[in-house]
């Protein structure tokens, strides 16, 4: 049998893909004959995966497809879950309904395997409203088939986080009105579930997770501001001069603009003629920490030739920055458009993207250059209406 060496994260698509090609062709180089031994066909197989991983992380989607094609019926669970990210890379509804059945097809070859029901979970998601029922069950899944395989019976922090955002993003009842109620028990079991993932593992979102459940819910400033000032410290820790690091001081600054004031204490004081008070950044200037801190991360991941293996949150900056600009308002809105531009460049098949820049256009007060970009919007949602296609649909109607 061919001797594979170990890949990695860093394996280039060229080292992977020639490897795909050697071990495609072991049974004609060792064995005489033009069928791979079953253990070269395995070895090819997983290459492929790797290749395709690495396609997609280099958001070159169809090609991830293509690489995974020879082997899509061979009943791989690996296989069917690279198909089914490669497949929710278009961001298309669509196409989210087809990862769902992928991610099916793995689930029913390896019902214990908790990344079937993780993957799906975040399709569901993706793909609107209507599928809560389904997204909360698999989020339970995978929640219970890690705490029943862990000696401590607990699962990891992620998963917790991923299954308070089902419980708490959503609601399951409904009055009389039509209108979602988000009920005590849920309210408490999110609260529950946030807490979980802090303790498993704390982390700045994490506790921002947590600030923003308690002020939506409990209305409790005091009770928040503790894990928003501890978010502030753990954000700051990492190497000033890391990108990882200038992404979390970008998020913490532009979460807790969102927060109210009397949540927010930045946790350094200030003296001034012997008096010593707390500071308080205002909402200006925590958005203008966040637009200089996403921006030091694009301006690298631009100078890098967009390499998204060392700039992995390069496209969730790109989107933050721009919330940010659409958040200062007025003439920031201008800004927002060009980077929702440059996103679109890079997927555009990403409805919101189109919907974005239609409402800062309107915000602008360019109602006519708006219209072509809600059209866009509702057309790529097709028949699914996730959420905004109705007020999209009213605008174009204006």
């Amino acid at each position: 049998m061919l001797a594979l060496k170990t890949l990695t994260r860093r394996t280039t698509v060229g080292t992977v893909a020639a490897l795909v090609t050697s071990v495609a062709t072991a049974g004609t180089a060792f064995g005489q004959t033009a069928t791979p031994t079953p253990d070269a066909r395995a070895a090819a197989r997983a290459a492929a995966v790797t290749q395709s991983n690495t396609l997609r992380t280099m958001r070159k989607f169809q090609e991830a497809i293509d690489v995974l094609k020879p082997y899509e019926n061979d009943n791989n669970f690996d296989v069917l879950i690279a198909m089914g990210q490669a497949i929710e890379g278009f961001w298309l509804p669509a196409k989210r309904i087809e990862a769902i059945d992928w991610y099916n097809k793995a689930i029913a070859l390896s019902p214990n395997n908790k990344t079937g029901y993780t993957r799906r979970a975040g399709a569901y998601g993706d793909a609107g409203f209507q599928f809560f029922e389904e997204r909360l069950a698999d989020r339970r899944k995978a929640v219970a088939l890690s705490e029943a395989a862990s000696p401590t019976k607990t699962a990891t922090a992620g998963e917790y986080g991923d299954l308070a955002g089902a419980v708490g993003a959503f609601v399951v009842t409904r009055n009389a009105n039509g209108f979602g109620v988000f009920s005590p028990g849920t309210r408490d079991e999110t609260m529950e579930l946030r807490s979980k993932a802090i303790v498993v593992e704390e982390t700045a979102g994490r506790l921002l997770d947590r600030a923003e459940l308690i002020n939506s819910r409990n209305s409790n400033s005091s009770q928040g501001r503790a894990d928003v000032d501890r978010a502030g410290v753990i954000a700051s820790q990492g190497d000033p001069g890391a990108p990882a690091t200038w992404y979390n001081i970008a998020q913490w600054a532009r979460r807790t603009a969102a927060l109210p004031t009397a949540m927010t204490l930045a946790g350094i004081t200030i003296s001034v003629s012997g008096i010593t008070t707390p500071y308080r950044a205002n909402v200006s200037q925590l958005r203008n920490q966040a637009i200089e801190n996403y921006s030091k991360y694009i301006n690298a991941f631009e100078a890098s030739n967009r390499d998204y293996s060392k700039y992995g949150d390069a496209i969730g900056a790109y989107e933050n920055r721009a919330a940010t600009y659409t958040g200062l308002g007025g003439s920031y809105h201008r800004k927002a458009i060009k980077d929702k531009e440059t996103l679109l460049g890079i997927n555009p098949n990403n409805a919101n993207y189109w919907r974005d820049i239609g409402v800062s256009l309107d915000a602008l007060r360019e109602g006519v250059a708006a219209k072509p970009f809600y059209q866009k919007y509702v057309e790529l949602n097709g028949k699914y209406d996730l959420g905004e296609v109705g007020t999209a649909r009213a605008r174009l109607a204006q």
